[in-house]
Parts: C-alpha cells; structure tokens; sequence
C-alpha cells in the first residue's frame, strides 16, 4: 500500500516522495483498518498465477473506495475489474518497471485515483451488492418456477 509521508531519502527524487510498505499477512479482523489507511491498495501475483485466483480481494478493495494496482495476467478475474469498472491500473505481472510507474501515477494524480475508486465502488454496488445478487437470484428462481408451471 501506499501512504503520504515523509520518504527516507527526501529531496533525492521527486518520485520518492512518499512511503510504500509492503504488508505481511495481517489478521482478518485488522484488514479494513489497513484498507482505510491506504492511497493505493496492491495485488501483486506472479505470471500464471492469476487465472486461478479468487478475486476477493479485490472487490473488498473497491468496495471500500480504493484505487489499486493490480500485476496480474491480462484477462484474469482480478484483471477484469481493473479494465471493466475502472477502478484501479492493471499491469503485467513480475514487471517492477510497471508496477512502480502505476503506483506512481495514481500517487501523483489524486483526481485520477479518487475518480478510479469512486468507479471501483460503484461496479461493486452495482454487480455485488447483497441486492444485486439478491435480485439475480430472485431471477433465476423466477425463470425456473415459470419453466416448471408452464412445462
């Protein structure tokens, strides 16, 4: 995640003028108070690793309207997201180049990332939602229950 601060070495790049912490694994209840603490959340995967992964967390991060960058597989769950509601950078996998160029872009661009996250919120209130789901249920249910009346 990155956060405002002070860098260790201010003045000597303007690019590193903020602090980026790599956080271990934390305990599930502390996770939001992470979420809530952060500019720009990370999903970092390595190449291959991607197509078989629950995307989790990242609707929790766009349900908590925050922006992220996302170094996945093109195409992957998590991937999909990123490209289709907007709401944080997908890059390649494994390259360090790309993902700090992201992670700098939505740092240096406030109104891009704010936008980003606000967008990411809404895909998750739109697809998501307990009502959303609820009513695509309630959908099925109703296509089944009509097919089996008029059967």
């Amino acid at each position: 995640m990155a956060r405002r601060g002070n860098s260790s070495r201010p003045g000597k790049n303007k690019f590193l003028s903020f602090n980026v912490r790599v956080m271990g694994f934390e305990p599930r209840e502390e996770v939001s108070l992470f979420r809530a603490s952060s500019d720009v959340q990370m999903i970092v995967l390595r190449r291959g690793k991607t197509s078989h992964s629950v995307p989790r967390k990242v609707y929790e991060i766009m349900a908590s309207e925050r922006s992220f960058v996302a170094a996945v597989d093109e195409g992957s769950p998590i991937w999909q997201p990123a490209k289709e509601d907007q709401g944080g950078l997908a890059v390649a996998p494994e390259s360090a180049e790309q993902i700090a160029a992201a992670v700098r872009r939505l740092y240096m661009d406030r109104s891009l990332a704010a936008d980003m996250a606000r967008r990411g919120r809404q895909g998750v209130e739109a697809q998501d939602s307990v009502q959303a789901v609820g009513g695509r249920y309630d959908a099925i249910f109703r296509r089944l229950t009509y097919r089996k009346v008029a059967g």
